[in-house]
């Protein structure tokens, strides 16, 4: 009922990130790859009549784990002209000292 989307096609490292689009909600989606990395995934959807929206899914692994902070040091690295009509959600493992 879902189509799936990886950031990776070889699992040799597993992805620690991964989106689902509902088959039959009339959704177009195309995966994009601006960057190669296991957590983070651009997905370009569009609905029918509608202006083409992107979405990226966003795990940032927290302080201990292995690779912290790729997703946001991938992100701050993209080019703003990607980010224009842009949705970004995700496990951001973000830390406030309150």
């Amino acid at each position: 009922m879902y189509e799936s989307f990886t950031p990776l096609d070889d699992w040799t490292i597993r992805p620690r990130v991964m989106s689902y689009v509902r088959k039959g909600s009339g959704l177009h989606a195309d995966q994009v790859r601006p960057v190669t990395t296991r957590d983070l995934i651009f997905l370009q959807i569009q609905a029918r009549n509608a202006p083409l929206i992107t979405i990226i899914n966003a795990y940032n692994a927290p302080p201990g784990s292995t690779n912290p902070g790729t997703a946001i040091t991938a992100l701050l690295g993209l080019p703003p002209s990607l980010l224009t009509s842009a949705f970004l959600a995700g496990d951001f493992n973000l830390l406030h000292p309150r």
